[in-house]
């Protein structure tokens, strides 16, 4: 007997923006559809990198992973693959505050440099949520996503589109099950993701989800998962579990990368002394660095490491 395709259903959010479903194929392993900001097919296409695999149309093209050929396979950059890393933030913008060093530092390397943006980031600042009266704002927050990731190395972002600042107002497992889905893609060896006590609402239920999508079993590709902290929410948080760090990773040659890729976010920056201004991320990575001896570093908490 053939097996049946399961489909996911998942809200629909509107008519401009949202998923509608998601359909998975256990029996080919293919067929995502989703609508989010308009896109969102899963096909059989060639993937970029060597070799086969599934492509995910959610603005990025996503491999999943299998054991390295001779010669490695090679990103969508032309340089080959050396690791697989993601970085699963909550709005544009996030995946820079929290580890634009970092990421720009792995990318350096070789590293396959993924980009995961859940909430599209801008239909918050409504009273009541209105995609298509933010339509132009969502379209600038796409296209500096992309100059972003282009700044630091990164493969083109997937951007999921949910609401901002609203992801208490889906059912969780409608948050996991696309992170899951890119997750099982890319087969990151390493994760970042926001910290669990952040104030911020959607950087809570990201880190939750993300933690969910890369639970360990066994084969999974995750080795480690480091959470970051992000200026203008995690500092901000007064009860709970606070940020307190215990991985320090040397940025200085990467500063001036992260920052080229903060401006292009600079309708979301602020004037200093505000916590998101160009001033308060430098001074923040000045501080980190000096408290062990560097000039310059991105701080992260461990929260899951397996070494071999």
């Amino acid at each position: 007997m053939p097996i049946r395709p399961t489909t996911w259903m998942l809200p629909r959010l509107s008519t401009a923006t949202g998923w509608t479903s998601i359909r998975h194929d256990p029996a080919t392993r293919t067929d995502l559809s989703v609508d989010a900001w308009g896109f969102g097919r899963l096909d059989h296409d060639a993937s970029r990198r060597q070799g086969s695999g599934r492509r995910l149309d959610t603005g990025a093209s996503c491999s999943q992973r299998r054991p390295s050929p001779s010669p490695p396979p090679v990103g969508e950059r032309g340089v080959p693959v050396v690791r697989s890393v993601l970085v699963a933030a909550a709005h544009p913008d996030d995946e820079v505050l929290g580890c634009g060093g970092v990421l720009a530092s792995h990318a350096a390397k070789g590293d396959a440099v993924h980009v995961l943006i859940v909430a599209e980031g801008a239909t918050s600042r409504d009273s009541l949520r209105d995609p298509e009266a933010r339509k132009p704002e969502l379209a600038d927050l796409k296209a500096s996503a992309s100059r972003a990731a282009s700044v630091i190395g990164a493969e083109t972002p997937h951007l999921l589109g949910l609401p901002d600042n609203r992801l208490d107002t889906l059912p969780l497992l409608d948050i996991i099950k696309p992170v899951e889905f890119i997750v099982e893609a890319v087969a990151p060896e390493i994760v970042y993701t926001h910290h669990a006590g952040d104030l911020n609402i959607d950087h809570r239920i990201v880190h939750q989800a993300v933690v969910t999508a890369c639970r360990p079993v066994p084969g999974s590709p995750v080795r480690a998962i480091y959470a970051f902290e992000t200026l203008s929410s995690t500092e901000w948080q007064t009860s709970g579990e606070r940020f307190r760090p215990q991985r320090w990773v040397d940025i200085k040659p990467f500063l001036p990368q992260k920052r080229r890729a903060l401006e292009a976010y600079a309708a979301e920056m602020r004037p200093y002394p505000h916590a998101r201004s160009f001033e308060a991320i430098e001074a923040l990575a000045q501080v980190r660095g000096a408290s062990v001896g560097l000039e310059a570093a991105e701080c992260f908490m461990v929260v899951r490491e397996v070494l071999q």
